[in-house]
């Protein structure tokens, strides 16, 4: 983004109110009246909205109380709207009926020779539509995903318009349908019809991967970029707007959507396609103008390619996504500048009273307002004591820990045998009476069917470290069980009593352990409230993720949290908290010490 751009946006920022859901927005608006429609259902005058940047997340809020999303989308043109002869003349090189491009921004192949075999085809038609971008700074192809017949004109496409990222929002196959044939090789080079591709490498996390490609076309090479977003459902949305704000941001940083076009597909190249792009127009527009018209944005994309954002959970996720994107900002800040950044949201808001980062916290709570099914298991045992487990992730596994309130020594034993626990934490301070606490060195309990020996136990000050081993018949080798024990977080207490205590267990635990993952996952356990574990948690991802990237993000991880369970993170208290934590000296990663980029937007 330019720094003209930048100083908008940050100028917006600085001038403008965050709206929570009782704020009064003043909104411009702008009659759309020069577009003619073959849908006579629809209305003739569509009123768009531009709302400035910092009011876009009480618009939001307003509109999900008041139930308006699905009348607004109905104002949406319908269907086929303009000339689309040239797709009807080609009905084997369509995936869909009735998801044509139009004839007037269709992508026209130019043939330099004949493809061979089954790639054999004179027609200069492919289903791909030229769309434009925010001010005409950027272009992108809006494509249906290749089928075996067109495979050969997608490459073709690829190299005639000098595109250097591809945008991949399908998964091959889904709900046991193919929703796009692979048109990439695995190892060995492959050609399709007159461009041989070659993999050169790819990197895979929890919800994306990206793979580098080189094209060859009479003996000239280029290097392709596909990023391709493994999350999101056909006519669907994924779990939560984070995750595709993140892969999109992820798009920018590492391609910055090279010299051509940005080529975007999905299946049928209009929902997922057309969501993701609207995005990326629209963050154009928030950072040139500090307002957002997102009416306005999906019916110019529709009057370029038919029913562009299909559907209206699609058509609320982009609104879900843009405020998270703006409102927020979910871009991480790297360890060094941090301290920095902590101390600008520690600052009072004038108009607000509130810090920002209560703030921060407090449109934190809001995200998601609809409650959301949850993963959480609560049951009740023969007293009447309710017991809670909960799976989360990490930066790349989906289910890496397992919080669990207040079960009892049986059923806290069973799960770490049943799940092969290797690395439990007890976050606050125990009974006595606790089957772990209670074993002494070289001692051993039978509990749940298993025989657990007490290894070794030092005393930590602020906390204990314990090893175990747990045995059973049907075990040829001893489970080994790394306890840590934090002794500052009394019952009584909002919080542990000092941020320095759990920072000292944090960089013990992270010596001693590797990363988390699916099949060892660390499982961490209160006696108390469910919650006290979020807070344990979001500083043992935040600790990973300065280790891995240098960076921090608590934003992202306190989202994707908030996804699981609203239960978590209930006070601002333990958000603060985490905040000091995450501000200590000894969190410091000396392996970024010299880290040099400019602090990203955090709000």
């Amino acid at each position: 983004m330019p720094n003209q751009e930048q100083n908008v946006f940050h100028q917006a920022i600085q001038e403008g109110e965050i709206s929570d859901h009782k704020t009064q927005v003043i909104e411009d608006t702008i009659i759309h009246k020069d577009s003619v429609y073959q849908n006579t259902e629809r209305k003739p005058v569509l009123m768009v909205q531009r709302i400035p940047v910092l009011s876009f997340w009480g618009h939001v809020t307003k509109m999900k109380a008041n139930k308006e999303f699905e009348s607004w989308f109905q104002e949406f043109s319908q269907g086929l709207t303009k000339k689309h002869d040239e797709a009807l003349a080609n009905p084997s090189k369509n995936r869909y009926k009735t998801i044509y491009p139009y004839d007037f921004n269709r992508v026209i192949l130019k043939r330099t020779s004949v493809h061979d075999s089954e790639y054999e085809n004179d027609s200069d038609f492919i289903n791909a539509s030229h769309i434009k971008g925010f001010d005409g700074r950027k272009s992108y192809i809006a494509a249906q995903g290749p089928i075996t017949k067109t495979v050969g004109d997608f490459w073709w496409m690829v190299w005639q318009e000098g595109i250097e990222c591809i945008v991949m929002l399908t998964n091959l196959s889904e709900m046991g349908k193919m929703k796009c044939i692979q048109y990439w090789p695995d190892k060995e080079d492959q050609t399709y019809g007159d461009v041989t591709v070659k993999m050169l490498g790819n990197e895979s996390f929890a919800d994306r991967i990206k793979r580098d490609l080189q094209i060859t076309v009479s003996g000239k090479s280029r290097k392709v970029t596909q990023f391709h977003y493994t999350a999101w459902p056909d006519k669907d949305v994924p779990d939560t707007a984070w995750s595709l704000v993140e892969f999109w941001k992820y798009v920018r940083k590492n391609n910055a959507y090279g010299k051509g076009p940005v080529t975007v597909h999905c299946s049928a190249g209009v929902g997922r396609t057309g969501t993701f792009i609207a995005l990326d127009i629209i963050y154009d527009e928030a950072c040139d103008t500090g307002h957002v018209a997102v009416m306005k944005c999906v019916e110019t994309l529709r009057e370029q390619r038919v029913n562009m954002v299909q559907t209206v959970n699609q058509f609320i996720f982009l609104h879900d996504a843009v405020a998270e994107t703006l409102g927020f900002g979910t871009m991480p800040v790297f360890k060094k500048q941090f301290p920095d950044v902590l101390r600008h949201l520690m600052e009072e808001d004038e108009r607000s009273g509130l810090t920002r980062l209560q703030g921060q916290y407090n449109m934190l709570r809001q995200l998601n307002l609809e409650e959301e099914e949850s993963n959480m298991s609560v049951y009740s045992n023969d007293d009447g004591v309710q017991s809670e487990i909960i799976w989360l992730p990490n930066l790349t596994e989906r289910d890496a820990y397992i919080a669990v309130k207040q079960v009892d020594d049986e059923t806290l034993l069973a799960t770490i045998g049943k799940r092969n626990i290797k690395w439990l934490i007890i976050v606050d301070s125990s009974s006595p009476e606790d089957v772990l606490v209670s074993i002494g060195v070289n001692h051993t309990k039978t509990v749940a069917g298993l025989d657990i020996t007490c290894k070794k136990k030092e005393d930590l000050g602020a906390f204990e470290r314990s090893q175990f081993y747990i045995t059973s018949d049907g075990r040829k080798e001893p489970q080994k069980l790394t306890m840590f024990l934090l002794k500052t977080w009394e019952e009584s207490n909002e919080v542990p009593s000092d941020s320095h205590s759990v920072v000292s267990l944090l960089e013990d635990f992270s010596q001693h352990h590797p990363s988390p993952s699916e099949l060892n996952p660390v499982l961490l356990y209160s006696r108390w409230e469910l919650n006290r574990c979020s807070l344990i948690y979001i500083l043992l991802n935040e600790k990973e993720r300065i280790r891995r990237d240098g960076e921090i993000h608590v934003l992202r991880t306190s989202a994707e949290m908030l996804g699981r369970s609203r239960a978590l993170l209930p006070t601002f208290e333990q958000y603060d908290f985490i905040y000091k934590c995450l501000s200590a000296d000894d969190l410091q990663d000396s392996t970024y010490e010299n880290t040099v980029g400019v602090m990203r937007e955090i709000l």
